[in-house]
């Protein structure tokens, strides 16, 4: 099972505002070869470093990214994996969470973008950002649609023009300045052209900060079995 998406390149939000902390209930589904799998919990967001997941179904499953690491403890098993990131410049691939960020630039930049070009449809504005990888990664364009406010879509293209990957955004609800999207639907494609479909949809969207004195919860156990991965 994929980690709630976090292998997903880049996942962008509306104009301007700050993402508060809040909690919500999630519903993830993928759809793979027309089969569906579905996973529920809670998220709590603390910033866009820092984000953690109850998972209830299919399994009990704790997962957080924090300090450019990714934990995932199963308390049945006590068994946990610890992915931890070298640099924040290398590889070609970036785990992002499918959440927003606040500001249109700021992701892209942060990853390694450039900007490339930007047109302007009526009220639609569309911006695409270049990123010159090594190994496999290759030359990656990262093209983001915004209307009046809103992030509409997102699309990821390599260097040969094919479309990799397609983000759309919808039914935003307002998180004190931020419009936040609580429906994140995503398509990828494979080199025969076959997709793969992940929809995340947010529900109950809470901005109350007592959820953080619960985080303290997601920590592994001394006596867990733990695997650690560098990438």
């Amino acid at each position: 099972m994929q980690a709630l998406g976090i292998s997903a390149l880049l996942i962008l939000g509306g104009y301007g505002g700050r993402i508060p902390p809040f909690s919500s209930n999630f519903v993830k589904t993928s759809m793979v070869d027309g089969r569906a799998d579905t996973v529920r919990g809670r998220v709590f967001y603390v910033d866009s470093s820092c984000v953690y997941y109850r998972v209830t179904s299919p399994v009990n499953q704790l997962m957080w990214w924090a300090n450019q690491t990714l934990s995932i403890y199963y308390p049945a098993e006590n068994t946990a994996f610890v992915t931890a990131r070298r640099s924040t410049t290398s590889g070609s691939g970036i785990p992002a969470l499918p959440l927003p960020q606040a500001r249109q630039a700021e992701g892209p930049r942060q990853l390694g973008y450039a900007p490339i070009d930007a047109k302007v449809r009526g009220d639609t504005v569309i911006r695409t950002w270049r990123r010159k990888g090594t190994g496999r990664g290759g030359v990656l364009d990262l093209t983001i649609a915004y209307h009046k406010g809103l992030t509409l879509y997102q699309e990821l293209r390599g260097s040969n023009g094919k479309l990799n990957e397609r983000t759309v955004f919808s039914k935003h609800e307002r998180l004190d300045t931020f419009l936040m999207p609580t429906q994140i639907v995503t398509s990828r494609y494979d080199a025969r052209g076959r997709v793969t479909i992940e929809a995340m949809n947010y529900a109950h969207l809470d901005t109350c900060p007592a959820f953080l004195d619960s985080l303290n919860a997601f920590r592994i156990p001394p006596d867990a079995r733990v695997k650690t991965i560098e990438w």
